[in-house]
Protein backbone atom coordinates (compact mmCIF):
# COMPACT_ATOMS: atom_id res chain seq x y z
CA UNK A 1 0.00 0.00 0.00
CA UNK A 2 1.48 3.37 -1.00
CA UNK A 3 1.47 6.01 1.71
CA UNK A 4 2.56 9.62 1.69
CA UNK A 5 5.45 11.14 3.59
CA UNK A 6 4.63 14.29 5.53
CA UNK A 7 6.26 16.86 7.82
CA UNK A 8 5.00 15.63 11.18
CA UNK A 9 3.69 12.26 12.34
CA UNK A 10 1.90 12.19 15.69
CA UNK A 11 1.84 8.74 17.29
CA UNK A 12 -0.74 7.89 19.96
CA UNK A 13 -0.72 4.44 21.60
CA UNK A 14 -3.98 3.62 23.34
CA UNK A 15 -5.33 0.92 25.64
CA UNK A 16 -8.99 0.86 26.64
CA UNK A 17 -9.43 1.88 30.27
CA UNK A 18 -11.90 0.27 32.65
CA UNK A 19 -13.68 3.52 33.62
CA UNK A 20 -12.92 6.35 31.21
CA UNK A 21 -11.88 6.66 27.58
CA UNK A 22 -10.01 9.88 26.87
CA UNK A 23 -8.83 9.10 23.33
CA UNK A 24 -11.73 10.76 21.51
CA UNK A 25 -11.22 14.00 23.43
CA UNK A 26 -7.50 13.90 22.64
CA UNK A 27 -8.13 13.43 18.91
CA UNK A 28 -10.78 16.14 18.88
CA UNK A 29 -8.40 18.57 20.56
CA UNK A 30 -5.71 17.88 17.95
CA UNK A 31 -7.93 17.85 14.87
CA UNK A 32 -10.46 20.63 15.39
CA UNK A 33 -7.70 23.14 16.14
CA UNK A 34 -5.95 22.57 12.79
CA UNK A 35 -5.96 25.31 10.19
CA UNK A 36 -6.98 24.35 6.64
CA UNK A 37 -3.46 24.46 5.20
CA UNK A 38 -1.97 22.32 7.98
CA UNK A 39 -3.77 19.01 7.46
CA UNK A 40 -1.66 18.21 4.39
CA UNK A 41 1.50 18.40 6.50
CA UNK A 42 0.31 16.15 9.31
CA UNK A 43 -0.44 12.48 9.95
CA UNK A 44 -1.87 11.16 13.23
CA UNK A 45 -1.43 7.42 13.81
CA UNK A 46 -3.37 5.71 16.59
CA UNK A 47 -2.10 2.30 17.72
CA UNK A 48 -4.88 0.32 19.40
CA UNK A 49 -2.85 -1.90 21.72
CA UNK A 50 -5.59 -4.05 23.27
CA UNK A 51 -5.00 -7.76 22.73
CA UNK A 52 -8.66 -8.34 23.59
CA UNK A 53 -10.13 -8.06 20.09
CA UNK A 54 -13.56 -7.04 21.38
CA UNK A 55 -12.13 -4.07 23.27
CA UNK A 56 -9.93 -3.14 20.32
CA UNK A 57 -12.86 -3.21 17.91
CA UNK A 58 -14.94 -0.95 20.17
CA UNK A 59 -12.17 1.66 20.12
CA UNK A 60 -11.69 1.38 16.35
CA UNK A 61 -15.42 1.79 15.69
CA UNK A 62 -15.63 4.79 18.04
CA UNK A 63 -12.81 6.55 16.18
CA UNK A 64 -14.27 5.65 12.79
CA UNK A 65 -17.68 6.94 13.84
CA UNK A 66 -16.43 10.26 15.19
CA UNK A 67 -13.54 11.00 12.83
CA UNK A 68 -14.45 9.22 9.60
CA UNK A 69 -13.80 12.32 7.49
CA UNK A 70 -10.22 12.57 8.78
CA UNK A 71 -9.67 8.86 8.12
CA UNK A 72 -10.97 9.32 4.57
CA UNK A 73 -8.59 12.21 3.85
CA UNK A 74 -5.58 10.39 5.32
CA UNK A 75 -4.90 12.83 8.16
CA UNK A 76 -5.73 10.06 10.64
CA UNK A 77 -4.88 6.35 10.55
CA UNK A 78 -5.68 3.51 12.96
CA UNK A 79 -3.45 0.49 13.32
CA UNK A 80 -3.94 -2.48 15.59
CA UNK A 81 -1.47 -4.46 17.68
CA UNK A 82 -0.89 -7.99 16.37
CA UNK A 83 -2.34 -10.98 18.25
CA UNK A 84 -0.82 -12.09 21.54
CA UNK A 85 1.05 -14.94 19.83
CA UNK A 86 3.22 -12.29 18.12
CA UNK A 87 4.64 -11.09 21.45
CA UNK A 88 7.09 -12.86 23.77
CA UNK A 89 5.60 -14.26 26.98
CA UNK A 90 4.96 -11.18 29.12
CA UNK A 91 3.21 -12.93 32.00
CA UNK A 92 6.23 -14.38 33.82
CA UNK A 93 8.92 -11.74 33.49
CA UNK A 94 11.62 -11.15 36.08
CA UNK A 95 10.93 -7.93 38.00
CA UNK A 96 13.83 -5.56 38.69
CA UNK A 97 11.99 -2.66 40.31
CA UNK A 98 9.80 -4.20 43.00
CA UNK A 99 6.75 -4.02 40.73
CA UNK A 100 3.77 -6.33 40.79
CA UNK A 101 3.36 -8.88 37.99
CA UNK A 102 0.56 -6.71 36.59
CA UNK A 103 2.74 -3.61 36.44
CA UNK A 104 5.70 -5.53 35.02
CA UNK A 105 3.45 -6.87 32.25
CA UNK A 106 1.99 -3.40 31.61
CA UNK A 107 5.32 -1.58 31.30
CA UNK A 108 6.88 -4.35 29.19
CA UNK A 109 3.92 -4.38 26.80
CA UNK A 110 4.14 -0.57 26.67
CA UNK A 111 7.75 -0.80 25.44
CA UNK A 112 6.72 -3.16 22.65
CA UNK A 113 3.71 -1.03 21.69
CA UNK A 114 5.97 2.02 21.41
CA UNK A 115 8.33 0.03 19.20
CA UNK A 116 5.47 -1.07 16.93
CA UNK A 117 4.14 2.47 16.61
CA UNK A 118 7.55 3.98 15.90
CA UNK A 119 8.42 1.30 13.36
CA UNK A 120 5.19 1.95 11.48
CA UNK A 121 5.72 5.72 11.59
CA UNK A 122 9.44 6.16 11.04
CA UNK A 123 9.34 6.45 7.22
CA UNK A 124 6.14 8.47 7.16
CA UNK A 125 7.42 11.94 8.01
CA UNK A 126 10.34 14.21 8.83
CA UNK A 127 9.55 14.47 12.54
CA UNK A 128 7.73 12.17 14.94
CA UNK A 129 5.81 13.40 17.99
CA UNK A 130 4.50 10.92 20.55
CA UNK A 131 1.55 11.73 22.78
CA UNK A 132 -0.40 9.82 25.39
CA UNK A 133 -4.08 9.12 24.75
CA UNK A 134 -5.31 11.41 27.53
CA UNK A 135 -4.04 14.89 26.68
CA UNK A 136 -5.43 18.09 25.20
CA UNK A 137 -3.86 21.01 23.39
CA UNK A 138 -4.95 24.40 22.04
CA UNK A 139 -5.31 26.15 18.70
CA UNK A 140 -1.95 26.77 17.03
CA UNK A 141 -0.16 23.69 18.39
CA UNK A 142 0.98 22.46 14.97
CA UNK A 143 2.25 25.87 13.89
CA UNK A 144 4.18 26.26 17.16
CA UNK A 145 5.86 22.86 16.86
CA UNK A 146 6.89 23.36 13.24
CA UNK A 147 8.16 26.86 13.96
CA UNK A 148 10.15 25.59 16.92
CA UNK A 149 11.85 22.73 15.05
CA UNK A 150 12.63 24.77 11.94
CA UNK A 151 14.32 27.54 13.95
CA UNK A 152 16.76 25.22 15.73
CA UNK A 153 20.29 25.92 14.52
CA UNK A 154 21.76 22.58 15.64
CA UNK A 155 20.72 18.96 15.27
CA UNK A 156 18.76 17.54 18.18
CA UNK A 157 17.86 14.08 19.46
CA UNK A 158 14.63 15.00 21.21
CA UNK A 159 12.47 17.98 22.18
CA UNK A 160 10.13 17.95 25.17
CA UNK A 161 6.89 19.83 24.51
CA UNK A 162 5.56 18.77 27.91
CA UNK A 163 7.12 18.02 31.28
CA UNK A 164 5.04 14.92 32.04
CA UNK A 165 5.45 11.27 31.08
CA UNK A 166 5.72 10.33 27.42
CA UNK A 167 3.67 13.38 26.41
CA UNK A 168 4.87 15.65 23.64
CA UNK A 169 8.25 14.10 22.95
CA UNK A 170 9.41 14.95 19.43
CA UNK A 171 12.18 13.19 17.52
CA UNK A 172 13.69 13.50 14.06
CA UNK A 173 12.40 10.40 12.30
CA UNK A 174 15.98 9.35 11.61
CA UNK A 175 16.45 8.37 15.28
CA UNK A 176 13.36 6.14 15.46
CA UNK A 177 15.12 3.03 14.18
CA UNK A 178 17.45 3.16 17.18
CA UNK A 179 14.52 3.66 19.56
CA UNK A 180 12.66 0.70 18.04
CA UNK A 181 15.72 -1.46 18.69
CA UNK A 182 16.07 -0.08 22.22
CA UNK A 183 12.49 -0.83 23.24
CA UNK A 184 12.49 -4.22 21.52
CA UNK A 185 15.75 -5.41 23.10
CA UNK A 186 15.20 -4.08 26.62
CA UNK A 187 11.41 -4.27 27.04
CA UNK A 188 11.81 -6.66 29.99
CA UNK A 189 14.69 -4.75 31.61
CA UNK A 190 13.23 -1.33 32.42
CA UNK A 191 10.27 0.97 31.71
CA UNK A 192 10.37 3.50 28.87
CA UNK A 193 10.85 6.45 31.23
CA UNK A 194 14.18 4.93 32.31
CA UNK A 195 15.30 3.53 28.96
CA UNK A 196 14.75 6.74 26.98
CA UNK A 197 16.78 9.18 29.14
CA UNK A 198 19.62 6.65 29.46
CA UNK A 199 19.69 6.22 25.68
CA UNK A 200 19.44 9.97 25.11
CA UNK A 201 22.52 10.68 27.23
CA UNK A 202 24.60 8.57 24.86
CA UNK A 203 23.54 10.53 21.78
CA UNK A 204 25.76 13.31 20.47
CA UNK A 205 22.75 15.48 19.62
CA UNK A 206 21.01 17.63 22.24
CA UNK A 207 17.83 16.97 24.16
CA UNK A 208 15.87 20.23 24.33
CA UNK A 209 13.06 21.37 26.62
CA UNK A 210 10.67 24.13 25.65
CA UNK A 211 9.82 26.86 28.12
CA UNK A 212 6.14 26.66 27.20
CA UNK A 213 4.44 23.25 27.28
CA UNK A 214 1.47 22.99 24.93
CA UNK A 215 -0.03 19.65 25.98
CA UNK A 216 -2.01 19.12 29.17
CA UNK A 217 -2.65 15.78 30.85
CA UNK A 218 -6.37 15.20 31.55
CA UNK A 219 -6.53 11.49 32.40
CA UNK A 220 -7.25 10.45 35.96
CA UNK A 221 -7.47 6.69 35.38
CA UNK A 222 -4.30 5.06 34.05
CA UNK A 223 -4.25 2.39 31.37
CA UNK A 224 -2.78 0.23 34.17
CA UNK A 225 -5.98 -0.94 35.83
CA UNK A 226 -6.42 0.31 39.39
CA UNK A 227 -3.87 3.11 39.09
CA UNK A 228 -4.83 6.79 39.22
CA UNK A 229 -2.55 9.63 38.13
CA UNK A 230 -3.99 13.11 38.72
CA UNK A 231 -1.06 14.87 37.03
CA UNK A 232 -1.22 18.41 35.67
CA UNK A 233 1.49 20.33 33.82
CA UNK A 234 1.62 23.74 35.48
CA UNK A 235 3.67 25.08 32.58
CA UNK A 236 0.79 24.48 30.15
CA UNK A 237 0.54 27.47 27.81
CA UNK A 238 -1.91 28.32 25.05
CA UNK A 239 -0.15 27.40 21.81
CA UNK A 240 -0.67 30.84 20.24
CA UNK A 241 1.05 32.46 23.22
CA UNK A 242 3.83 29.86 23.06
CA UNK A 243 4.35 30.68 19.38
CA UNK A 244 4.59 34.40 20.16
CA UNK A 245 7.19 33.65 22.84
CA UNK A 246 9.19 31.46 20.43
CA UNK A 247 9.11 34.15 17.75
CA UNK A 248 10.35 36.74 20.23
CA UNK A 249 13.17 34.40 21.25
CA UNK A 250 14.27 33.97 17.61
CA UNK A 251 14.11 37.73 17.04
CA UNK A 252 16.32 38.30 20.07
CA UNK A 253 18.85 35.77 18.77
CA UNK A 254 18.88 37.42 15.37
CA UNK A 255 19.35 40.89 16.82
CA UNK A 256 22.23 39.67 18.98
CA UNK A 257 23.87 37.97 16.01
CA UNK A 258 23.28 34.43 17.32
CA UNK A 259 20.86 33.39 14.62
CA UNK A 260 20.64 34.11 10.90
CA UNK A 261 17.50 34.88 8.93
CA UNK A 262 19.02 33.29 5.82
CA UNK A 263 19.30 29.94 7.55
CA UNK A 264 15.74 30.13 8.86
CA UNK A 265 14.31 31.17 5.51
CA UNK A 266 16.13 28.33 3.79
CA UNK A 267 14.72 25.77 6.22
CA UNK A 268 11.17 27.07 5.87
CA UNK A 269 11.48 27.01 2.08
CA UNK A 270 12.84 23.47 2.20
CA UNK A 271 9.84 22.34 4.27
CA UNK A 272 7.46 23.99 1.81
CA UNK A 273 9.15 22.33 -1.17
CA UNK A 274 9.03 18.93 0.54
CA UNK A 275 5.27 19.29 1.05
CA UNK A 276 4.72 20.20 -2.59
CA UNK A 277 6.88 17.37 -3.93
CA UNK A 278 5.88 14.68 -1.46
CA UNK A 279 6.96 11.18 -2.45
CA UNK A 280 4.78 8.12 -2.08
CA UNK A 281 6.52 5.47 -0.05
CA UNK A 282 5.59 1.80 0.40
CA UNK A 283 5.11 1.05 4.09
CA UNK A 284 4.31 -2.39 5.51
CA UNK A 285 1.07 -2.73 7.44
CA UNK A 286 -2.49 -1.85 6.53
CA UNK A 287 -4.43 0.56 8.78
CA UNK A 288 -7.36 -1.05 10.55
CA UNK A 289 -10.63 -0.23 8.84
CA UNK A 290 -8.78 1.11 5.80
Amino acid sequence: MAMTQTDLVVGIPTIRRAKHNYLLKTLESLLVTLENDESGSLLIVVLVGDLDRTKAQITIEEVQGRFGAFLDTGVLEIIQAPPESYFPDLHDLKDRFGDSKERTYWRSKQCLDFALLMEYSRTRGTYYLQLEDDVITTEGWFKYIMYYVTTRRREFFMIHFSRLGFIGKLFPSTVLKGLVQLFTLYFDEAPVDILLPAYGKRQKEETLKTTNTIFQHIGLDSSLEGKTQPLQDHGFTAAKKALQNAQLEVERRQMSGKGGTDSLAARMEEMKERRENRKRLPVPGVPAGG
